[in-house]
C-alpha cells in the first residue's frame, strides 16, 4: 500500500469506472483527486498494476474514508483492509477526532463487505440515510 502519484490516476480511474459502473469522466474525476489539497489517495499494486485504491479527505479535525475498490480478480486478499487502516491511521496522525464514511446496507445477495471491514475498523452504523431517484431511474451505467 502506497500513497497514489500522478502516474496511477489512469489505473485508479479505469478500476473506479469498472467497480461503481460509472460513465468515463466519473473516474477521471475521482482519479484526479490524487495530489489534491485535503485529498490522501491510497493503492495497493500487484507490482505496476494498481489493484484497489481508497481516498481519504481530510478538513480539520475531521476526516472522511472517501471511495474505495479492488479489482475483481484482486478481492478477498486484504486489500481493502489495508487500505483502511492506512486512511485511519493518517487521520489520526493528522489529529481528526472523527472519521467517517458511508456503504449500503447488507441485503440479500449483496453481504456489503465495506460495511463489514468498516466495522473490523472500529467504524459503527449510526444513522440510515434514504436514497431517492426520480420515478422510472434505473442505477447503474451512464449511456451517453
Amino acid at each position: 500500500v502506497v500513497r497514489a502519484a500522478s502516474a496511477h490516476r489512469a489505473q485508479i480511474a479505469a478500476l473506479l469506472d469498472e467497480a461503481f459502473e460509472l460513465p468515463e469522466e466519473g473516474g477521471a474525476l475521482l482519479g484526479g483527486l490524487v495530489g489534491r489539497a485535503g485529498w490522501h489517495v491510497y493503492v495497493a499494486l500487484d507490482g505496476a498494476r494498481v489493484a484497489a485504491a481508497g481516498a481519504l479527505y481530510v478538513e480539520g479535525a475531521a476526516a472522511n474514508l472517501a471511495f474505495a475498490a479492488t479489482r475483481p480478480e484482486h478481492r478477498g486478499r486484504g486489500a481493502q483492509s489495508a487500505l483502511m487502516a492506512r486512511r485511519i491511521r493518517l487521520a489520526l496522525d493528522l489529529g481528526c477526532t472523527l472519521v467517517t464514511s458511508e456503504t449500503g446496507e447488507a441485503a440479500p445477495g449483496d453481504p456489503q463487505h465495506s460495511l463489514r471491514n468498516m466495522a473490523r475498523h472500529g467504524l459503527l452504523p449510526r444513522y440510515r440515510r434514504a436514497n431517492f431517484a426520480p420515478a422510472g431511474v434505473r442505477w447503474g451505467r451512464a449511456v451517453a
